[in-house]
């Protein structure tokens, strides 16, 4: 009787959780397009899945999925456990030394295969995924051995 009531609730539960993604999506239909995801070139450049002229690198490019924050291989996702990144912390300094911490957001990405990925790459998803661009040329990288380093970049 227990188990039956659970059941029950379950449906339920799944049956209202369908129902809502589908009125998301019709709210983003009305609304405005949805939130793309976006792929991570070889070379580190960061892209919206809607461009359609780079077929030819997807066999060595991640997809980062916007809403579970996932990254995975591109083409064919790897069943398994997500690892976070080898990066605990990331901070931009500003010309002004005011400093823009974005530790938070990556403590919650998640990786399969686990990718080195270079601060500016992610640097460059940050800005996508929140439609911030910020002018910067210093950043100041934790890894995970809670070493700090400095890197420069020419802007």
């Amino acid at each position: 009787m227990l188990l039956q009531a659970f059941s029950l609730l379950n449906q339920l539960q799944q049956t209202v959780l369908l129902f809502l993604t589908h009125a998301k999506k019709a709210c983003r239909t009305l609304l405005g397009p949805e939130v793309p995801n976006y792929y991570i070139l070889r070379n580190g450049d960061v892209v919206p899945t809607y461009f359609s002229n780079i077929e030819d690198q997807l066999s060595t490019a991640h997809l980062y999925d916007v809403e579970t924050q996932r990254i995975s291989n591109a083409l064919i996702p790897i069943e398994g456990r997500y690892k976070p990144l080898n990066i605990l912390a990331l901070c931009i300094v500003l010309p002004n030394e005011k400093r823009v911490d974005l530790s938070d957001w990556i403590g919650n990405i998640r990786t399969n295969p686990n990718i080195p990925l270079a601060p500016k790459t992610l640097i460059d998803l940050w800005s996508a995924t929140t439609n911030t661009y910020i002018r910067y040329q210093t950043v100041e990288v934790t890894d995970n051995l809670g070493e700090v380093h400095t890197v420069t970049y020419n802007s």
